[in-house]
């Protein structure tokens, strides 16, 4: 739902770094995202790796270009359906703001990070 209420120009930067897919899974992100990588010819994720990704309702995968969401995430256990849609749907928005952060970042920009991070609020 959060991919269709984005309006056609918002979603063309996202298709452009490729960060336009998604998948859902029911258990905890480390091992999951782990097999994906694996999956899809990567190394994977160390021991810690995975257990900083544990505690993520949500993931943006850069090497494969896709967000993983967890859908048993204990946050989403109580909530009425609004309000999982709406905590889906801004948690979406985040992980699409890594992706096009680590897509389209120069390396100006990356040199100035910390001055940035400075100005930000």
């Amino acid at each position: 739902m959060a991919w269709a209420e984005l309006p056609p120009d918002h979603r063309q930067p996202l298709e452009e770094v490729g960060a336009s897919q998604w998948t859902v899974v029911e258990e905890t992100l480390g091992v999951p995202v782990h097999r994906l990588l694996r999956s899809a010819g990567h190394r994977g994720l160390g021991k810690q790796a995975r257990g900083r990704l544990e505690p993520a309702l949500a993931a943006w995968v850069p090497d494969l270009r896709i967000v993983v969401f967890n859908a048993r995430h204990p946050a989403l256990a109580e909530l009425e359906e609004q309000s999982f849609e709406q905590l889906v749907a801004r948690t979406a928005w985040h992980e699409w703001g890594h992706a096009l952060s680590i897509a389209r970042c120069t390396t100006e920009d990356i040199a100035n990070g910390a001055r940035l991070l400075e100005l930000s609020p």
